[in-house]
């Protein structure tokens, strides 16, 4: 009997291994992140458009004409001097981050958030690896719809 339970025990063992690892491979289907946002924003009403620079989308909702940008930085500010040359004179500024919208950056927030999701990620609790970066969106004052979207759905929790 003590063979048998063992031998189960290991099984068990050895089958949650193989799915943690087989979980692991399949974590990050989409490897384009831009395109994850850009259909994000699309699934939002904002009909997007890539910037000059490699990690911008530039966006517009049909009922707001002025530019709504979404920019992909790295949580653990690698890519801080990107923020140091926008100035948003007339916009407002969200950060996105694993279902959080937020108007200021806690980076310490951030990284626990992302330790949180990638153990559930681990354990199979949660079916999407967690990206290394966040959405920072720049959003016209003068579109107050804007703050009636669902901006979560950039990042979504789960």
């Amino acid at each position: 009997m003590k063979t048998l339970l063992r031998c189960g025990y290991l099984a068990l063992i050895v089958v949650s291994a193989a799915i943690q690892f087989d979980r692991g491979q399949r974590g990050n289907a989409d490897s384009d992140p831009m395109a994850t946002l850009s259909a994000g924003l699309e699934r939002l009403n904002v009909h997007t458009g890539r910037s000059s620079a490699a990690n911008i989308l530039t966006g517009q909702l049909p009922s707001c004409r002025q530019p709504i940008y979404g920019i992909l930085l790295r949580i653990d500010g690698a890519e801080d001097e990107q923020l140091r040359d926008l100035r948003p004179a007339d916009e407002v500024v969200k950060y996105v981050y694993l279902g959080a919208v937020k108007e200021s950056r806690d980076q310490a927030v951030m990284i626990s958030r992302w330790v949180w999701a990638s153990a559930l990620f681990a354990v199979g609790l949660r079916s999407h690896k967690p990206r290394p970066d966040f959405v920072l969106l720049l959003l016209p004052r003068a579109c107050p719809e804007l703050a009636t979207l669902d901006w979560t759905a950039l990042s979504p929790g789960n």
